[in-house]
């Protein structure tokens, strides 16, 4: 399974009620798939850079969880598909994290090596 994270930006006109039954239904999608959830955050209500759909405000919910690329491929055509769901991103976590790690032992590597230049 592969770790990813997918941002959605949702209508500010939603109650709590819609919120969390949208929630649910991706939850559902990631456990109908087999996937794990790992976290769902509610960002709540923030003010967007530009209008998106005639609206001022959005509200951000991330949802983490390791699955297949068959259920990001279903949550994405489910997002597209919602009418109070405006965007969204996903991201593989694995590839981020790996970058972070490369990078780490490069700069080990380097660190290591003698200095030359005292010599």
């Amino acid at each position: 399974m592969i770790d990813y994270e997918t941002l959605c930006l949702v209508s500010p006109d939603l109650s709590e009620e819609e919120v969390n039954t949208f929630k649910s239904k991706i939850e559902g999608i990631i456990a109908s798939f087999k996937g794990k959830v790992k976290k769902t955050e509610d960002w709540g209500l923030k003010k967007l850079a530009y209008e998106v759909k005639k609206k001022n405000k959005g509200r951000y919910i991330l949802f983490q969880y390791a699955g297949g690329g068959t259920l990001v491929h279903e949550i994405e055509r489910t997002l597209r598909l919602l009418d109070h769901s405006f965007k969204f991103l996903t991201v593989k976590i694995d590839n981020i994290k790996l970058q972070k790690v490369a990078k780490a032992k490069e700069k080990e590597k380097i660190a290591s090596q003698p200095d030359e230049t005292k010599a």
